[in-house]
This record gives structure tokens, C-alpha cells and sequence, in this order.
């Protein structure tokens, strides 16, 4: 299968994907006025913007990191097919997040599942630039750059959920502050990447 395909089939997973967090936000039974529907929709909204911008920054990592991946095989697709499969999930305990209002459970759901994202987005990084792919344009040193980069996330998500018997909210401030670091730092960690940055 060329790599096209594979662009274009991942691609429309994530849309899907991006698409189906809003179908959380209707308006509540048996609420008569905007003002009490919005109110009571405020858990669910920032759950789903906090899903939206994680989606995307996955989407943007994915498309990166296809940029370099010159062939596919049959593992390729099933390790691409297993990351499209978790983040098809997010809509999930992006919900309970949100019908819950952050009940401790929904939260640690989350971070596992942000958790297997990442490593599995790094199982596809490594094993689609393996030597036997012959990665396109990789410089000295950025296969493991690239690969530290994509696991560094396991930490914090993984420090937010040791402190959810403490405070939930940092947590959940967890979880939005490595999308949140990859918008505002891209430029950096794109030259940290390639080598370059000071």
C-alpha cells in the first residue's frame, strides 16, 4: 500500500474523529431557559476543546511524521491502524469527563488513553524510520530526538494522574499543557528536532 493511502485513510479518521466531541454538547433535558443549558454545558465544553486541541496535535505529529516515512509494510498498517484506534477512542472519556464533571475515574481514563496514544505514535515513528524503511531527509540523531519528544508526554500525563486523589483540576491542567506546549513551542521543538535549536 503506498503511503498516500495511508495519509489519506489516517486523515479521515482524524476528521472523524475531531468531529464526533461535538456531538456531546447538547442541550440538557428538561431545561427551559439558554442561560441554565449553557451553564450546565461548561464541563463538556472544555472537555471538548481540551480533546479537540489534543486531537489535533496529534494529527499535526502524525503528519509530520509521515512526511519522513518513505515505505509501508503490513506491520506499518497495523501499528498505524492500533495509534488510529486509540485516538478513535478519546470521544469516550472525553464524555464521561464531561457528563461527570471530573469524577476521578473518567480523568485517569483519559490520561491512559492519552498515555497509549503516545507510545504508540512512537512505535510508528520508530518502525516506519527503521533502516529497513529508509527514512526520507532524517538527520543524524533526529529518529531519537523525535522519539524522546513523543514519549516525553507520557511523563506529565503520568504525573497528572498520580495527583488525582489530590486535585483533580491539576490534573486535567496536565493533560492541557502539553498541547498547549506543542502550539506555543513548535518552532522550538522543531529545531530541537532537526538539530538546531540553542
Amino acid at each position: 500500500m503506498s503511503k498516500n493511502r495511508v495519509e489519506a485513510f489516517s486523515d479521515g479518521v482524524f476528521a472523524i474523529v475531531i468531529t464526533l466531541l461535538i456531538l456531546e454538547l447538547r442541550p440538557g433535558e428538561g431545561v427551559l431557559n439558554a442561560h441554565d443549558m449553557i451553564v450546565q454545558a461548561i464541563p463538556k465544553m472544555l472537555a471538548f476543546a481540551l480533546s479537540f486541541v489534543v486531537i489535533g496535535t496529534y494529527w499535526v505529529a502524525h503528519h509530520r511524521m509521515l512526511h519522513y516515512v518513505k515505505t509501508t509494510d503490513r506491520t506499518f498498517l497495523w501499528l498505524n491502524l492500533a495509534l488510529l484506534m486509540v485516538v478513535t477512542f478519546i470521544p469516550y472519556p472525553t464524555a464521561l469527563i464531561g457528563a461527570t464533571r471530573g469524577e476521578a475515574d473518567a480523568v485517569l481514563l483519559y490520561g491512559a488513553t492519552l498515555i497509549a496514544a503516545n507510545l504508540l505514535g512512537t512505535l510508528v515513528w520508530l518502525y516506519g524510520t527503521s533502516p529497513a524503511h529508509q527514512a526520507e531527509n532524517l538527520k543524524h540523531g533526529q529518529r531519537s530526538r523525535v522519539a524522546l519528544v513523543h514519549v516525553a508526554p507520557v511523563v506529565v500525563y503520568a504525573i497528572g494522574m498520580s495527583l488525582i486523589p489530590f486535585a483533580i483540576a491539576i490534573t486535567l491542567a496536565c493533560y492541557a499543557a502539553v498541547p498547549a506546549f506543542f502550539i506555543l513551542a513548535g518552532p522550538w521543538v522543531d529545531r530541537l528536532v532537526a538539530g538546531t535549536a540553542e
